[in-house]
């Protein structure tokens, strides 16, 4: 049984199974992303609402980190107010990987309707295998409207599996 592939040239068939395969810390091993681009109001209310972006990953081992890539374009409809956005392990019921406060996207709205971009990269260690969601969550300062994907603006959202 060939264990190392050193030295060796030519095409792998597709008979190689690399289940047991070894990555150095930081490789990635898997990508999953999301976008959207239908602007969304996510009504009334100062408590964290799920947007509609969201992504499941299995992560091959529980020494695997997890890095989430999120950017996405906030407006208030009410001069003086902000909107928050933060990532979420599972849905916004779940962990809040930004904790408490300022979360990771605080965007203050000095005039109504101005699009403004929430952009960050987070590191989560799950230490599981079994299939995980990571939500973008979104809240307000008070209570007035926000909508995101403003004036049908991109958001995306990449998942990424990091052998640690």
């Amino acid at each position: 049984k060939q264990t190392d592939l050193t030295g060796m040239t030519g095409t792998i068939g597709s008979a190689v199974n690399l289940d047991s395969a070894t990555f150095p810390t930081g490789h990635i091993i898997q990508t999953v992303y999301d976008t959207e681009t239908t602007e969304t109001n996510t009504g009334s209310g100062t408590e964290w609402v799920n947007t509609s972006l969201a992504v499941a990953i299995t992560p091959t081992s529980t020494s695997s980190l997890i890095m989430i890539t999120y950017s996405i374009v906030v407006s208030v409809n009410t001069t003086g107010y902000s909107a928050i956005t933060s990532v979420f392990r599972g849905d916004v019921s779940g962990v809040n990987l930004g904790g408490p406060s300022p979360d990771y996207g605080t965007a203050f709205h000095g005039t109504s309707h101005l699009p403004t971009t929430h952009a960050a990269v987070v590191i989560d260690t799950p230490s599981t295998t079994s299939a995980t969601t990571y939500t973008i969550g979104i809240r307000e300062s008070s209570d007035n409207q926000t909508y995101y994907c403003s004036n049908s603006s991109r958001a995306t959202i990449i998942v990424q599996e990091l052998a640690g």
